[in-house]
């Protein structure tokens, strides 16, 4: 008898352990998963100006040196005035402004004259009926002087290369030279002689300004806008240029200046992108704008924001009349149409997982994500009223939607410091990039499938040196 009653006993022991244990415990089953795809927003196209300025000082050097430093002439007559010349220039003085280089010229000359009043031929030979009479000028003292100038018109073509127009401006004599004796103008002759040479040069320095390797230079700039921006814990950045146009070009001392547009589409993914190589287009037409007003589309997968969550929930206690429960986990379990699924561990007086649901409501104006209507799934409230009625007095779920608020405000700030130290680097050397970021705020969020979907709108300012 006393043995059936500690066995009894004992059952009665097992009995009451299993039934406390599974009292302990809520099961709820898990909720239904993704209906249907939130549709995908269509990204507009974003455009961005972005002044160039190009230090045309090499390219000066290039001028330079295809221009002779030696002009050479001569002209024999038997009868009347025949001469020799050779005229030497000093470095070009260029100077540059609205839409033209001018080359401006100093340049020193010496000039040999003689002179025969008529000839005879004499046994098929030319000769002078006097003795010829010689005169010079600058030679056996101060060369003279003589200024020329020169205007360059350019352009940029569809193919990147430079257009140009070059037309001879001025040669003007600062030391005329006049025979006296003759009554001769030397100058004039030289002038005439000076031009000539030098209207054949225009088309050398137009040469060898439409030689000058722009494209090469912009393809470097193009080939770095094409590449992902490491944003150091904020993703990648892809600007993904499309098109590119170009104003006209103005010039200003040493320096040209052009606005280049790009259409964009760019985007932030916190995974590397398949993203090829795109060879640097030819122009399109102009539009005029100013700075960037950039749509960047962020594609946040679901185990980032996880971390967020947790930092904000996990280790909260709730009690009631002596009962307690701890949240251990708390993370994105699925999506159902435009609605978050949460999976909610908890441990304490109850222990077991939770699922609550509801929308991400998203305040512009202040930068906070909130979720407004979480509660229970269904199939969670139902299991929660069979074992745990008590836990609605904690007001769990209003507590977990004071809890579920986030305030992107201080990332933004950090965001906006990192993309604006990457606006100020060497994209090349040799191209350097300057910008400011003036605003960055997120204009709307949608609950993708497997990432949380965010529109963020960017106004700042950008440039190029080359």
């Amino acid at each position: 008898m006393t043995f059936l009653l500690k066995k009894n006993h004992f059952s009665l022991i097992i009995v009451y352990c299993f039934t406390a244990t599974s009292c302990g415990t809520i099961k709820s089953e898990l909720p239904e998963m993704q209906q249907k795809e939130v549709p995908r927003l269509i990204q507009e196209r974003s455009v961005i100006n972005l002044p160039i300025q190009i230090d045309l000082k090499p390219h000066f050097k290039e001028i330079e040196k295809s221009i002779p430093k030696t002009f050479k002439g001569e002209e024999n007559n038997c009868s009347g005035v025949s001469y020799s010349y050779t005229m030497n220039r000093f470095p070009i003085v260029f100077s540059a402004q609205d839409n033209r280089i001018d080359f401006n010229v100093k340049c020193a000359y010496a000039l040999n004259l003689q002179y025969c009043p008529g000839c005879l031929e004499i046994f098929s030979s030319e000769n002078c009926v006097t003795p010829r009479v010689y005169a010079s000028c600058g030679v056996g003292e101060p060369l003279r002087k003589m200024e020329v100038g020169l205007s360059s018109t350019l352009g940029i073509n569809p193919n990147w290369s430079f257009s140009s127009s070059t037309k001879l401006k001025k040669v003007e004599a600062i030391d005329p030279c006049k025979v006296t004796f003759i009554n001769y103008n030397a100058t004039e002759e030289l002038i005439q002689e000076v031009t000539a040479s030098l209207t054949e040069l225009e088309s050398d320095i137009d040469k060898s300004i439409q030689e000058v390797d722009l494209k090469t230079s912009v393809e470097k700039a193009w080939d770095a806008l094409t590449q992902p921006i490491d944003l150091s814990g904020y993703g990648l950045l892809y600007l993904n240029p499309e098109k590119i146009a170009l104003s006209k070009l103005t010039f200003d001392e040493s320096a040209a200046f052009v606005d280049l547009n790009l259409d964009l589409q760019p985007k932030v993914s916190f995974v590397p992108l398949l993203n090829p190589l795109k060879k640097l287009p030819n122009l399109t037409e102009y539009k005029k704008s100013d700075g960037f007003d950039l749509l960047v589309d962020i594609e946040a997968d679901y185990d980032s924001l996880n971390k967020i969550l947790r930092q904000e929930i996990v280790g909260q206690v709730f009690d009631y009349n002596g009962k307690k429960i701890e949240i251990v986990d708390f993370k994105i379990h699925s999506t159902r149409n435009e609605r978050i699924n949460f999976a909610l561990t908890i441990a304490g007086s109850k222990k077991g997982i939770l699922y609550l649901e509801g929308t991400p409501k998203f305040d512009s104006k202040t930068q906070l994500i909130t979720m407004p209507d979480l509660v229970f799934d269904i199939k969670t409230k139902s299991a929660i009223l069979k074992s745990a009625k008590w836990m609605f007095e904690t007001k769990i779920e209003e507590k977990l939607r004071a809890a579920a608020v986030y305030d992107l405000r201080p990332q933004l700030i950090s965001l906006k410091d990192q993309i604006e130290k990457e606006l100020n680097a060497d994209l090349q050397p040799g191209v350097n990039l300057s910008g400011k970021l003036e605003k960055l705020e997120i204009e709307h969020i949608y609950p993708y499938t497997h990432q949380l979907f965010m529109r963020v709108k960017l106004n700042g300012k950008l440039g190029i040196k080359m």
